[in-house]
């Protein structure tokens, strides 16, 4: 179990760094939601970050019919737009976007493998790039 575990984390960080080639900051201590929850549901998961793909996608194509009706579903106000841009942007630099998704992926993998950690403890770790080393069987390297 626990090495189906460190290769779904192993293949989300993989993934997620080749998306992200940028240093984020910390999101503001004044938030009450949980960062990167965008379904409310109470966690981080991968919905969560295919919520930011479809927002993003209506981006490139300047069209947000698709995505307002998942944020209307979800139950946000779409006249306050701000609503559920904030709780995607975990980056913190103010769009939502590939990055966004890709960081949520990594909070959700992390929780995987630290289930006792707090939501802060993994957006810190996450956001600051201190993952936890995974090592195959097979490909340890000798040191």
């Amino acid at each position: 179990m626990m090495k189906n575990v460190k290769r779904i984390l192993s293949a989300l960080i993989a993934g997620a760094l080749l998306c992200t080639g940028t240093v984020f900051s910390t999101a503001s201590a004044e938030e009450t939601y949980l960062l990167g929850d965008v379904d409310c549901n109470g966690e981080v998961t991968s919905d969560d970050a295919v919520y930011v793909l479809f927002y993003y996608g209506d981006q490139l194509i300047n069209d947000y019919t698709k995505s307002n009706s998942y944020f209307e579903y979800l139950g946000y106000d779409l006249n306050d737009k701000e609503s559920y841009i904030s709780v995607m942007d975990v980056s913190g630099d103010g769009v939502a976007n590939c990055d966004d998704a890709t960081l949520m992926l990594m909070f959700y993998g992390y929780t995987l493998v630290t289930p006792d950690a707090t939501a802060e403890e993994i957006w810190e770790n996450v956001l600051n790039r201190d993952l936890p080393q995974i090592v195959y069987p097979g490909l340890e390297t000798a040191e």
